[in-house]
């Protein structure tokens, strides 16, 4: 919020006090205002929405991906198990 004073080019001159409407400063520092403005808006999109559902989206992969795999894997790795220890003690 205390951008918005100075991407619109809204000023306080200290000497006069008084408001200035589109001084020097407000063409050097509203750029750089609007660049701080959108840039924390699309961090704040990305850190509230995105990293979320993208997570969300991962864990959803990888739990369905261990439920494919380890009721295929499984059996076959407890077999691969008893028989080297039956090798083993033989």
């Amino acid at each position: 919020m205390g951008l918005i004073p100075l991407t619109t080019g809204l000023n306080f001159d200290f000497r006069h006090f008084r408001f200035d409407i589109g001084g020097e400063s407000s063409q050097w520092w509203g750029p750089m205002g609007v660049a701080v403005i959108f840039g924390l808006a699309v961090a704040t999109f990305l850190t509230l929405v995105v990293v979320p559902v993208v997570y969300d989206i991962l864990d959803g992969l990888s739990e369905r991906a261990r439920q494919k795999f380890s009721s295929k894997f499984n059996g076959e790795f407890e077999e691969s198990v008893l028989e080297e220890s039956e090798m083993s003690t033989a």
